[in-house]
C-alpha cells in the first residue's frame, strides 16, 4: 500500500472535517471531538427527501451549543443540494476493487513501519521520540486503509454481501445503479474507517459476523488522534511518549484484528476463527 496510499486516507479524512467545521461554524479539532455522520432522510416511498448530520452519543454538550440549526434531537439538517453529486473517484475505485490481496498489503505496510524504528538518527533520543509517534499514527492509517479496501472490494465482487449493506444502508432489498453509486460515494468519501463502532456495524452488517473486540485499538486511536491533530501532546499539553513496545504491541493487535476479520470473511486457512 505505501505510506503515499495512507497520506491519501489522511487527506479525504481532513477534507471532510474541514467541510463539516465549515459548515457548523466550529473548529476542526471541535469537529473531531463530535464525529459527525451523515445520514439519509427517507419517506415511505423509499425517496430521498434530505440529509441530516448526527453525532456520536459522547459528543461533549459544551460543543454541539456552539452549533446553530441544531434540531432538539441534536441533528444537523443539510440541504440537499449540497450532497445531490454522485461523482466519486473513479480511477480510485477501479484501483481499490481490483487488488489483489488489501489483506497482504497491510500486513506489508506494517511490516515496513517496523522497519522504520530501526533507522539510525541524530539527537538520538528527542528524535526517536518524534519517529516513534509518527510510526504509531501510520499503522492506525494502515488499518484504516484495509478496513476501507477489503469492504469496497467485497462489495463489488458479491451481490449477496452488496444486497446485505443496501439492507444496512437505506433499508430496501432492491437497487439500481444509481444507488449503487450513491453507496460508492458514502463508502469512499463519508466513513471515517478509524471509527470503529461505525465500522463494525457497516462490517457486522454486511458480512453477517461479529466484528472482533478491539478496545486496545480503540485506546491507540485516542492517541494518534493527539500525535495528528495535537503535535503530539495531550488535551492538557503534556507530551505523549511512544515506546518501541507501543508500536509493537499496536502492530500484533492490528494484524489479529485484520486476520480474524479476513478469516470470517472468505478465507478459512488463516488462524483466527470468531
Amino acid at each position: 500500500m505505501g505510506i503515499a496510499k495512507e497520506q491519501l486516507y489522511d487527506n479525504q479524512q481532513e477534507a471532510f472535517y474541514e467541510s463539516m467545521a465549515e459548515r457548523l461554524g466550529i473548529t476542526y479539532d471541535e469537529v473531531e471531538e463530535i464525529e459527525p455522520q451523515i445520514n439519509e432522510n427517507t419517506g415511505s416511498d423509499e425517496a430521498v427527501y434530505g440529509y441530516y448530520l448526527t453525532f456520536k452519543e459522547d459528543a461533549p454538550r459544551e460543543i454541539l451549543d456552539k452549533i446553530e440549526r441544531l434540531d432538539s434531537n441534536d441533528c444537523f439538517w443539510l440541504d440537499i443540494s449540497d450532497l445531490y453529486d454522485e461523482d466519486y473517484d473513479e480511477e480510485q475505485y477501479e484501483d481499490i476493487v481490483n487488488k489483489t490481496s488489501p489483506y497482504n498489503d497491510c500486513l506489508t505496510s506494517i511490516e515496513e513501519v517496523k522497519q522504520l524504528m530501526n533507522i539510525p538518527l541524530k539527537k538520538e533520543k528527542k528524535s526517536r521520540y518524534i519517529l516513534y509517534r509518527q510510526l504509531y499514527a501510520s499503522l492506525i492509517s494502515i488499518m484504516e486503509a484495509y478496513l476501507f479496501e477489503r469492504l469496497l472490494s467485497a462489495i463489488d465482487k458479491n451481490e449477496n454481501l452488496l444486497a446485505n449493506f443496501f439492507l444496512f444502508y437505506n433499508g430496501a432489498h432492491n437497487f439500481d445503479e444509481h444507488d449503487i453509486k450513491k453507496a460508492r460515494k458514502y463508502l469512499m468519501e463519508n466513513i471515517l474507517y478509524h471509527n470503529l463502532a461505525t465500522v463494525s456495524n457497516i462490517y457486522s452488517e454486511t458480512f453477517k459476523f461479529r466484528f472482533p473486540s478491539c478496545e486496545k485499538i480503540k485506546k491507540a486511536i485516542k492517541l494518534r488522534h493527539d500525535i495528528v491533530h495535537r503535535n503530539g501532546k495531550t488535551a492538557n499539553g503534556d507530551s505523549l511518549i511512544v515506546s518501541r513496545k507501543d508500536i509493537e504491541h499496536l502492530s500484533d493487535n492490528i494484524k489479529e484484528l485484520i486476520s480474524n476479520l479476513e478469516y470470517n470473511i472468505c478465507n478459512p486457512s488463516l488462524p483466527f476463527k470468531n
